[in-house]
């Protein structure tokens, strides 16, 4: 919903915050599709897998409550 339409992209990525948006929203996907291929995403990550400092750089896998 945040994202602009195609013809609208490159004026919407003008702009700082809808390109945080747009880098934050492939970080997500990114680390989603991680565990399954590799490079279908590769380069979108806002933080690097290799950076030493931020330990939330990948999610832990989810608990199964049932």
């Amino acid at each position: 919903d945040w994202m602009p339409s195609l013809d609208m992209f490159y004026s919407g990525m003008m702009d700082i915050e809808r390109q945080f948006s747009f880098r934050f929203i492939l970080d997500a996907v990114a680390k989603h599709r991680m565990v399954y291929n590799n490079e279908f995403f590769y380069g979108t990550a806002s933080v690097s897998k290799f950076e030493t400092d931020y330990v939330e750089k990948v999610l832990s896998v989810r608990k199964n409550i049932i």
